[in-house]
């Protein structure tokens, strides 16, 4: 959505028909306000830090306000963005490395810009990358469990049948 638009009757059938299902289904969504930089009062943009002003940031936090109000979603699912001016582009990317599966992660941040990568961001990552390594090496080890388990099973039937055998001839 633009920051700077009023109007959801768009947005609104498109969150209704095609969104909506999926977040009852457990998808995430995130709701970017796009064009942060436009958010009146424009002329205010602060360049050197790159930010908003503060009447904008103001205003910024009111749209964010009615958009989670409107569509009934958490505070953190809402994020002004500028692509242009390069603004809260790290947030965004942090909401969505947290929101995505494991075994997603690395590609996505992979594919990120290395400016917008955020240290929480690549610290996720390595966590769930360890976390999957830990489940692969369980896995592993409990697949080598059952190996030598029926190796020992079969190396103990076949002990049997041989002292069997043995104790067959002085019998």
């Amino acid at each position: 959505m633009k920051a700077d638009e009023r109007a959801y009757s768009d947005d609104e059938i498109i969150y209704k028909d095609i969104i909506k299902p999926p977040i009852n289904a457990g998808k995430p969504i995130f709701f970017v306000l796009s064009q942060s930089e436009k958010i009146e009062p424009s002329d205010e943009w602060d360049y050197e830090n790159n930010k908003p002003g503060a009447t904008q940031l103001a205003n910024l936090a009111r749209k964010a306000a009615v958009v989670r109000r409107y569509f009934n979603v958490a505070e953190s699912l809402v994020i002004p963005i500028s692509s242009k001016m390069r603004y809260n582009l790290s947030r965004l990317v942090d909401e969505i490395v947290f929101a995505l599966p494991n075994e997603k992660k690395i590609t996505f941040l992979r594919s990120i810009t290395e400016e917008n990568r955020s240290n929480e961001s690549v610290c996720e990552v390595k966590r769930a990358w360890y976390e999957m390594l830990g489940e692969v090496i369980i896995s592993v080890a409990r697949i080598g469990k059952d190996i030598v388990f029926k190796m020992l099973d079969n190396s103990k039937n076949r002990l049997e049948r041989f002292l069997d055998k043995i104790l067959g001839w002085f019998g």
